[in-house]
């Protein structure tokens, strides 16, 4: 984060720096709290297959369902194109639903203001996912489960509850 004038700034190379850390070698816990540092309080999040949610802590809580379905899921950044405002991020999830490897191709696009992502519109195509979860027998018989799964994840990470001003902003960009 460069701080200009009294004024932060998150420049387009901080937060694609930011996300490549946050998605190196993840675990779940580690994942959101450092996540929600460069998230405003009521960011916007879009993508398939979830509905719209704000806010760091529906960010958490809905982001444990992907890694209740892919253990060990990873990201790696591609390409990037962007300025102060708006950046856009390809990358790669890898990781196994049942036993099959999968890989996701995704586009993140970042609005940022003052400092903080306001918006994070995650654009991919989720057959990738769909098929793997058909064609494992391990993955599909845990579907019914998936929900619980990921709710427990979320609440053994963070036990009492988990609220943004345990991050400080920023706290993780490079």
């Amino acid at each position: 984060m460069n701080g200009q004038a009294g004024e932060a700034h998150l420049s387009a190379e901080d937060l694609v720096g930011w996300f490549a850390d946050v998605w190196r070698s993840p675990d779940y816990e580690t994942f959101c709290r450092r996540a929600v540092g460069t998230f405003a309080d009521d960011v916007r999040m879009l993508q398939p297959l979830m509905r719209t949610h704000r806010g760091p802590e529906a960010f958490c809580r809905n982001i444990a369902t992907l890694f209740a379905l892919m253990p060990g899921v990873q990201g790696r950044v591609l390409d990037w194109r962007g300025d102060g405002r708006t950046v856009f991020i390809e990358f790669h999830l890898e990781g196994t639903v049942g036993r099959r490897a999968v890989r996701v191709h995704a586009c993140d696009r970042f609005s940022v203001a003052g400092g903080r992502v306001t918006e994070r519109h995650s654009f991919f195509d989720p057959a990738p996912l769909l098929f793997a979860v058909l064609r494992s027998p391990r993955a599909l018989l845990g579907l019914p489960t998936l929900r619980r799964r990921a709710r427990a994840l979320y609440e053994t990470a963070f036990p009492s509850g988990f609220t943004t001003s345990q991050v400080p902003p920023n706290s993780t960009t490079l």
